[in-house]
């Protein structure tokens, strides 16, 4: 055990005084996990990149439910404002800009936990001075949080 405990502190004291390449670290961090079971800096750093590219599917649903609030609004881009307020019904406010075109506002009550929790939801397109939409932006939808 001994022999080992001196073999492990002389590699890296040895790395660190020759100044050996990252392919001679990984390889020395390859045998000394071999031998030890002891993960070195290579294999640390790539559990933690496992850990941080895996989803959990708490996220990965979570992640889905965004893309299909932002796929919802942008949907609309280059369509007519008409058109959204056909389908989604009057919007609450209605903005002139100073470069001729209107923001629209619409808000609602979004639920979550079977209804013992809400936030207002506020939605607003920008369309052009033709009535053509060209943005969407939200606050306080926990869909787009």
């Amino acid at each position: 055990m001994l022999k080992k405990l001196c073999f492990m502190a002389i590699i890296p004291a040895f790395v660190a005084l020759t100044g050996c390449s990252q392919m001679a670290i990984d390889t020395i961090s390859d045998v000394t996990y071999a031998l030890t079971g002891v993960p070195g800096a290579k294999h640390k750093n790539a559990q933690a990149r496992d850990f941080q590219g895996g989803e959990t599917d708490g996220q990965r649903r979570l992640r889905e439910r965004q893309e299909q609030f932002g796929k919802k609004r942008t949907q609309w881009y280059g369509k007519s404002i008409d058109d959204l307020i056909e389908s989604w019904g009057s919007p609450w406010g209605i903005h002139q800009r100073t470069d001729g075109g209107r923001q629209y506002t619409w808000k609602y009550l979004q639920y979550m936990n079977n209804g013992a929790n809400h936030t207002t939801c506020v939605d607003n397109f920008i369309t052009d001075k033709k009535g053509i939409i060209t943005k969407w932006t939200s606050q306080g939808c926990w869909d787009h949080i």
